[in-house]
């Protein structure tokens, strides 16, 4: 019974082992190859399969090879037309896939770079407007800082003629007074 266990267990791990441990093999060339029920090359096949199929590698025996197709089906092929790399047809799809993508990535790029380019033609449009419109108002402050200068050597002679008059005038009133004051002197205090 315990010899029974530790057989079973035995075919157990050995199963495991070969699922865990897979080998994927490709039909290389440009051919059909039949996936056969026995390993020879007589029976009828089960399927056929083409040039960069994929096949999973079951077991060995001689020349051939038992496989499971992509499908699930399970038969012998020779082992003469597989091989563990990748055809250079299934190498070459792939480079042109990738190329494509790099392309694409190509092509995206520039159309953001051209939204770029055209963003930054608009903020230097809008930068030189903003340089006009500061020149144009420098100038106009320069012309009225002239007007003020101007209105304030105009309003410069009124200045001077009213601070003449009114020291004509305290002269003036000074004077009368000075002279009422002498006149009061000479008369003894009495004012005139």
């Amino acid at each position: 019974m315990c010899r029974r266990m530790v057989c079973g267990l035995f075919v157990l791990v050995m199963l495991w082992a070969s699922a865990v441990s897979a080998e994927f093999l490709y039909v290389h060339d440009e051919l059909r190859l039949g996936v056969r029920p026995q390993p020879n090359s007589t029976d009828t096949p089960l399927a056929v399969v083409t040039t960069g199929a994929r096949l999973e590698a079951l077991d060995r025996s001689g020349s051939f090879v038992k496989v499971r197709t992509s499908r699930g089906i399970e038969g012998w092929v020779s082992a003469a037309y597989l091989s563990e790399e990748k055809p250079a047809r299934l190498l070459l799809e792939e480079l042109r896939e990738s190329h494509e993508a790099v392309l694409l990535q190509l092509a995206e790029r520039e159309q953001g770079m051209a939204a770029m380019q055209a963003e930054n033609a608009d903020q230097a449009e809008r930068i030189e407007a903003m340089l006009d419109n500061e020149a144009a108002l420098v100038q106009q402050i320069e012309q009225y800082r002239a007007e003020l200068g101007h209105g304030e050597r105009s309003l410069a002679w009124l200045y001077q003629t009213l601070l003449m008059l009114l020291l004509f005038l305290s002269g003036v009133f000074l004077g009368v007074k000075w002279y009422r004051h002498r006149i009061s002197e000479r008369m003894g205090g009495l004012e005139i």
